[in-house]
């Protein structure tokens, strides 16, 4: 018997259950294909219902799997509870199962732009920010000179992300990863990631041009 805790929405979901003989707990197939019926966290109609189907069953008994799409047209909202209802009958007798897991929508990305005038030249700094399904935080700058990719003389490039509730750093002043010729950097976090219903601020550094430059973005998780 199992279930994912977790499902990016968008993505398939499979659940799977073990039929048993009430009597002797033995392996044995259902008097039919269970039943599944899905809510979403406490509403009482269920947005998907269905039946399972047998999986392997030369090499099996009793085993039984079913797989739903986890999309927006199928109810699925992201950081929703869901909990699937399966019942099945074996020799007469009901038993039943609960599933519990959490739809999120990890492509969630945040495009902007910040620009620094220094003399004749302005500076700017691209920035995106993807959260996937890990979920790992994925960040990527690309840095620019009076518009044109800036294919030389960028040093030291660092991001820095703080906790706007607080203040402290997410993950301090930290290198960034050379993607191109082209001005182009990344850095990916898996432990210390953005959580829903936080607010925090990006702050990406290096020296072009012979000087220090700075900018920085708000982002959050929430769709």
């Amino acid at each position: 018997m199992g279930c994912p805790s977790e499902v990016e929405i968008g993505d398939n979901l499979v659940f799977s259950v073990c039929t048993h003989d009430p009597d002797t707990g033995v392996l044995t197939d259902a008097d039919a294909v269970p039943a599944y019926r899905i809510y979403e966290d406490e509403t009482a109609v269920p947005i998907l219902t269905g039946n399972m189907a047998k999986l392997d069953d030369a090499g099996t008994t009793g085993f039984y799997t079913e797989l739903i799409a986890c999309t927006a047209g199928n109810g699925f909202e992201n950081g929703k509870t869901y909990t699937i209802y399966i019942t099945a009958a074996v020799g007469g007798d009901t038993g039943g199962i609960c599933y519990g897991f959490k739809a999120y929508d990890y492509r969630l990305a945040y495009i902007s732009q910040a620009t620094v005038d220094v003399d004749l030249d302005s500076y700017q700094a691209n920035f995106g920010m993807v959260v996937d399904s890990g979920p790992t935080n994925r960040y990527g700058v690309d840095f620019f000179k009076n518009g044109e990719p800036c294919e030389s003389g960028i040093t030291s490039p660092q991001i820095r992300v703080v906790k706007c509730a607080d203040g402290t750093d997410l993950i301090a002043w930290t290198a960034m990863t050379e993607v191109d010729a082209f001005g182009r950097y990344k850095y990916d976090e898996a432990v210390n990631v953005i959580v829903p219903g936080a607010l925090y601020k990006v702050w990406t550094r290096a020296t072009i041009g012979g000087a220090l430059r700075y900018w920085d973005w708000h982002v959050y998780r929430d769709a």
